[in-house]
């Protein structure tokens, strides 16, 4: 039993002992696949899957352990691996990340053209969908990282904040708004309003938020273009719930103000604990983590 032999046995596990699904992942015959878990079971002379019906349904007590202990010799392995690439300045690779189109649009703009600028060898297959479809991809291992708005309910994925800040309400210069400080949530109940779709967290949490003051707003349109929403709140003297812009310039013929009570939004990194990382996606994920880590401390300075 090698290394190879313990990644295909920890991937049946967290493939939920599907061969079929296991070998297209693992880009090998579903035969090879079942050869190599006799072949262990062979060589130490244990079972280590429990079988009903002739399927896989889950491990034994030698099984359980195998996998706890693979896990850990894996992590161990990709450590290395990433210390020794990160001492030789040696990424290759590619790493796929998932961003939904809201966040590419007005957080991404300068930080993925700045990372193919700053890395010639390490690619990034980026896969554009909501944030619920995201999720679920991480945790079929069909994406390595994703990029995208919290809070989300999952056990299995990890979640590293990079941005925080407040949902905006963004209002044409001639209207009323734009001379105050903030607003209440009374306030915006009587404006036309412009926000994102239902597809949107940021979206079903200002709904939450309404019902839960017992408000009916006018929901006057919906887009999940930030730019949009903006101008048509500008020429129908309306309102657009969104969050502030980090790499797109906010129109001259528009202005934010704070609402009160604020409205906390967040951006998180995100993947799934129980895969093991490449030493190019926790590079990718560095990188991210910094930039916007450097971003928040720029904002911080202009703010003093």
């Amino acid at each position: 039993m090698d290394i190879r032999h313990l990644n295909y046995f920890v991937q049946v596990v967290e493939n939920d002992f599907n061969l079929s699904r296991t070998s297209q992942k693992l880009q090998i015959t579903q035969p090879t696949l079942s050869q190599m878990i006799v072949g262990i079971e062979n060589e130490y002379g244990v079972k280590i899957f429990d079988k009903e019906f002739g399927r896989y349904r889950g491990l034994t007590k030698e099984g359980t352990k195998l996998y706890n202990d693979a896990k850990l010799i894996l992590n161990k392995m990709e450590q290395l691996n990433y210390e020794m690439k990160q001492s030789s300045k040696i990424f290759k690779g590619r790493v796929r990340i998932g961003i939904p189109p809201l966040i590419l649009t007005f957080l991404c703009l300068k930080s993925v053209p700045k990372f193919y600028n700053d890395n010639t060898n390490v690619r990034l297959d980026i896969v554009e969908d909501s944030v619920e479809n995201l999720i679920e991809k991480l945790e079929r291992n069909e994406i390595d990282l994703a990029i995208i708005t919290n809070p989300i309910e999952s056990k299995n994925i990890i979640l590293k904040p990079i941005v925080k800040d407040r949902i905006a309400c963004f209002v044409g210069k001639d209207h009323p708004f734009a001379s105050k400080a903030s607003v209440s949530l009374n306030d915006i109940a009587n404006e036309k309003i412009m926000m994102l779709d239902d597809t949107h967290i940021i979206s079903q949490r200002i709904h939450k938020l309404f019902r839960a003051n017992d408000l009916n707003p006018d929901y006057y349109f919906k887009s999940g273009q930030w730019e949009l929403l903006v101008n048509m709140a500008s020429y129908v003297n309306g309102v657009a719930l969104l969050p502030n812009p980090l790499d797109v310039a906010m129109p001259k013929n528009v202005v934010a103000i704070d609402i009160v009570p604020a409205l906390k939004w967040e951006i998180v990194i995100a993947y799934n604990q129980n895969i093991v990382k490449s030493p190019d996606t926790r590079y990718v994920e560095n990188f991210f983590e910094m930039f916007y880590n450097d971003k928040a401390n720029d904002k911080d300075v202009e703010m003093k």
